[in-house]
């Protein structure tokens, strides 16, 4: 891989002006640099976002399950509302 893109450097090379030739490698490299580095970044989150999406898929369970206990059924002891009286 190396090889393949020296020779396609150096063939693009000859179409730019004296200036730019050592500027476009000089790019192309700092671009494989700077992805590689945000690929060694972005890959140490891995762990992370495995415990996230766990985490996640319990909370989406605990709310979407139904509870026992309906507030909107009318069965069972109701709570009186009880009032203050003057003290």
């Amino acid at each position: 891989m190396p090889e393949a893109l020296v020779s396609a450097l150096r063939s693009v090379s000859h179409w730019l002006p004296r200036s730019d030739r050592v500027a476009l490698p000089r790019r192309v490299i700092s671009a494989i640099v700077t992805s590689g580095t945000a690929l060694g970044r972005a890959s140490s989150y891995t762990p992370n976002y495995a415990k996230a999406k766990t985490s996640a898929a319990r909370f989406f369970q605990l709310v979407d399950r139904l509870p026992k206990i309906s507030v909107y059924s009318e069965k069972g002891d109701k709570w009186v509302r009880a009032e203050m009286s003057s003290l």
